[in-house]
């Protein structure tokens, strides 16, 4: 028999482990998918577990916001270590995944779109220099009139290629002049 002065030795309830019903049990895999929130995993590789976030050892209760899906593996190995926040979801994983590979599709049509962009001006210089050089000016041409859009800007590379197809007529005297305008105005800039 029990008397009041032994019941003050008992441990507080709110350190029991208190029985999770099939049913909660249940609703707790339903709501996470039958996934462990932690690994990913699905049965029927693996068997769930109801894991408490917040361990009973360590006071935490039974309550829907305390509980989440786990497998045996990662509710053993967890053991009664405190997470800081719930894992993400596996919906919310793949909402992120698929934000990512938005967010890289997107990147990779500005590159493409500023690629395009700097390709139109360059011809167009490159046509100031030679009329008709998009059909017939070597890589290393059109290289160079590129590395110079870069390095000075557009608006100069133009006004140089202006100058030099006013100075000289066709020939490969007028690219020529165009680059030399151009180193001049690289080291104008580095000054």
């Amino acid at each position: 028999m029990t008397n009041e002065a032994d019941i003050g030795d008992l441990p507080p309830e709110s350190n029991a482990r208190k029985a999770i019903g099939k049913r909660k049990r249940f609703e707790i895999f339903k709501r996470d998918n039958f996934t462990c929130q932690y690994c990913g995993a699905q049965p029927p590789t693996v068997i769930l577990h109801v894991d408490h976030i917040l361990a009973v050892a360590n006071g935490g209760g039974n309550e829907d916001e305390n509980l989440t899906t786990a497998c045996e593996g990662c509710n053993l190995g967890k053991s009664s270590v405190p997470l800081a926040i719930k894992p993400q979801t596996l919906e919310a994983a793949a909402e992120d995944a698929k934000e990512a590979a938005e967010q890289v599709r997107e990147h990779a049509k500005m590159v493409r779109e500023a690629r395009e962009a700097m390709e139109g001006v360059c011809w167009e210089i490159a046509e100031v220099i030679q009329e008709g050089a998009s059909a017939g000016w070597s890589r290393d041409k059109f290289n160079g009139v590129k590395g110079f859009v870069k390095r000075i800007g557009y608006a100069t590379t133009l006004e140089a290629a202006y100058i030099a197809a006013d100075r000289y007529g066709e020939g490969s005297r007028r690219f020529k002049y165009f680059c030399g305008i151009c180193w001049n105005r690289v080291r104008e800039a580095d000054k």
